[in-house]
């Protein structure tokens, strides 16, 4: 009986597991081709990542600055090469970022929100030696 108890025990642990993870939904990621500068308005959250992919080539200097229009709400991003997780550059502030290309391709700017939020984006390229 003892026996019993233990293995009973072990099993709705591995079950609630497995049910949270099925229970939670996957992410949607609606991926956006664009062109720069741009300058967009949107709303992003819950199961949904905006994914923002644009072109930059080595050597120039690619500027993010995203502003949360929805109070109690945390909209973050990231910038990352396309199809990879590697980062580069670095944090101005909570909304801006802005990093050097280290090769020419393509370059992701993902927004996600909990539970949603209204943003607007604004993405630039300067020259390196520019820093504005």
């Amino acid at each position: 009986m003892v026996m019993k108890r233990a293995c009973a025990a072990s099993v709705p642990t591995s079950c609630t597991a497995t049910l949270a993870a099925q229970d939670e939904p996957l992410a949607t990621k609606r991926v956006h081709h664009v062109t720069l500068p741009l300058r967009v308005s949107n709303t992003v959250g819950g199961t949904y990542v905006d994914s923002y992919v644009v072109r930059v080539k080595k050597g120039q200097k690619l500027h993010v600055h995203v502003e949360n229009q929805t109070e109690h709400s945390k909209l973050s991003f990231d910038t990352v090469l396309a199809e990879t997780e590697k980062r580069f550059g670095r944090d101005l502030s909570e909304n801006s970022w802005s990093g050097v290309a280290p090769r020419t391709g393509d370059y992701e700017i993902r927004l996600i929100a909990f539970p949603a939020a209204r943003y607007s984006l604004l993405v630039h390229l300067t020259r390196d030696c520019d820093d504005s």
